[in-house]
């Protein structure tokens, strides 16, 4: 994430439930860069509009995910297994399964691609 936000010059959000805000708050300690932890701080309809601000949107397959697909979101869905019944496959979906060191780089190419998506 790190190489991400700093070849875009952009903010990281991180959102989840109230019990994934301690994770959050571990993972910027060490973060040095712009970010914001909002875990636990939206309801559904907050979470719509803050996906629908986001220029990249990075998730796992999760309800998130695909709520950002389908508000045409520039999205990269993470995966840990290669489960392609779950991978959206449209112009704005990018999907990287993640099991060793040598995948981060296609997950940065990636998000790069994505953030020069056009937006809506």
């Amino acid at each position: 994430m790190h190489k991400v936000q700093q070849a875009t010059s952009s903010f990281l959000v991180l959102s989840g439930a109230n019990f994934e805000a301690d994770v959050n708050e571990k993972f910027l300690k060490g973060y040095h860069l712009p970010a914001l932890n909002l875990a636990g701080k939206t309801n559904i309809l907050e979470l719509v509009g803050l996906i629908k601000a986001c220029r990249l949107f990075i998730s796992s397959d999760s309800g998130p995910y695909h709520m950002s697909v389908a508000l045409k979101v520039p999205t990269l869905g993470v995966f840990v297994k290669d489960f392609p019944y779950s991978y959206h496959n449209h112009p704005w979906v990018r999907n990287v399964v993640l099991q060793s060191h040598q995948d981060i780089e296609k997950f940065i190419s990636s998000a790069l691609e994505l953030w020069e998506y056009p937006s809506g």
